[in-house]
């Protein structure tokens, strides 16, 4: 993805495709935490359940500040667009991975109940951090890149 977006080859199409998949992945993100409904809610102790919905929106603003303020530092162009983009093959990939960890065991059939909780608010502070941390990376690689090698500035 960042390699199309360094070369503007995303089109309207694809773009509108990763729209809708952020509005449904943030709606179901959203909801869950005004709505109260959380699979993980059966297993989670109640002191961890506000750093869990803290630890949601300090990850959805920062790392919407931070890119925005990498991407201005770089070439300033077409913020939403690099920042939805890369969001959504982030965090497939990583939603990925997780599926693994799923499957490999961190699941609350195979673990202790009193245990699982724990574990998943680590697992998911993890995955949080790495998704900033390659989010931002490739906002930064992609502005970068495209103010060094824009074909469409005139020097």
């Amino acid at each position: 993805m960042a390699e199309a977006l360094t070369a503007h080859t995303v089109g309207k199409n694809e773009y509108r495709a990763y729209v809708v998949l952020f509005v449904l992945m943030y709606g179901y993100d959203v909801s869950t935490i005004f709505t109260g409904w959380n699979p993980d809610v059966l297993y989670e102790p109640l002191f961890l359940m506000p750093l869990d919905i803290g630890m949601f929106w300090a990850v959805a603003l920062l790392s919407l500040v931070l890119a925005y303020w990498l991407n201005k530092k770089g070439d300033g162009e077409v913020f939403w667009r690099r920042y939805i983009c890369l969001n959504i093959s982030i965090s497939v990939f990583l939603g990925l991975i997780a599926l693994l960890f799923i499957i490999i065991g961190f699941a609350p059939s195979v673990m202790d109940v009193e245990t699982y909780g724990y574990v998943d608010f680590a697992l998911a502070a993890l995955f949080n951090l790495a998704w900033i941390g390659a989010l931002l990376m490739y906002i930064k690689k992609v502005s970068t890149v495209s103010r060094e090698f824009n074909v469409s500035s005139p020097v």
